[in-house]
């Protein structure tokens, strides 16, 4: 955790809060100690710590007399369209992609996949993991998350808002093109990234997406597990967008 990310006028925080676990076990920190912090979604500063005991900890937030930094105001447009994993695997996955900085997630059932992972008990509460994320990341910005009903449905919603320029891409093992070079050859303003579930995508889901201007891409020779492959061609897209 590289800033405590506090809720709009959130001061008091339970001793189960992995953010009161950090502080006191990992920084070490106790009543008058001061550490970065910052608003979700919103303005960076300084935490007080006024209360730690064993009901939880009460902070004081002083915000910087600067504005909200950029990366806060107009995060890296690099979207992802991701076929639903295992609940376990979208736990991750929530967290570490937040902390990458992908944009927005978009998730969608697949015809390989388990059709009732869109009902998991996961998607109850998963603002904590994003929270997580970006405070592991040094940010206040949450990832946004949208879960839809069907791939059609989620090509919509990704596109429908699709900033000038985006390069649609779909990872697929038998693309002749590698997402590096596919994203090196135009002159990308924005990503769209689309990554299947375990099994991968159909030919009938291939077909949606080409229509919808999504291009073949792939990782190389070997096939990557859900989890790794988003985690890794989002950092790549990020990385091309930045250079």
């Amino acid at each position: 955790m590289n800033i405590l990310l506090l809720e709009e006028n959130e001061v008091d925080l339970a001793a189960s809060d992995f953010r009161v676990r950090h502080v006191r076990k990992i920084l070490r920190l106790g009543v008058g100690d001061r550490l970065r912090a910052g608003i979700v979604n919103s303005v960076s500063g300084t935490a007080v710590i006024d209360v730690l005991d064993d009901r939880g900890m009460r902070v004081r937030f002083e915000p910087d007399e600067l504005l909200a930094p950029p990366e806060t105001a107009q995060p890296v447009p690099v979207d992802l369209l991701l076929g639903h994993p295992r609940p376990i695997v979208l736990r991750r996955l929530l967290r570490d992609l937040s902390t990458i900085g992908i944009r927005r997630l978009i998730v969608t059932p697949t015809e390989l996949g388990e059709q009732s992972y869109l009902n998991a008990t996961m998607w109850h509460d998963i603002r904590p993991l994003l929270i997580e994320g970006a405070a592991q990341a040094g940010v206040t910005r949450l990832m946004e998350v949208e879960r839809c009903r069907s791939l059609a449905g989620g090509i919509r919603t990704a596109v429908a808002v699709a900033d000038a320029d985006q390069v649609r891409l779909v990872l697929h093992p038998t693309a002749d093109r590698i997402l590096r070079a596919a994203l090196d050859a135009g002159s990308a303003v924005s990503v769209l990234l689309a990554i299947g579930s375990e099994r991968g995508w159909t030919g009938k889901e291939l077909e949606l997406l080409t229509d919808a201007g999504f291009k073949l891409a792939g990782m190389g020779e070997r096939i990557l597990r859900t989890e790794t492959a988003a985690v890794v061609a989002g950092w790549i897209a990020r990385a091309a967008l930045a250079t």
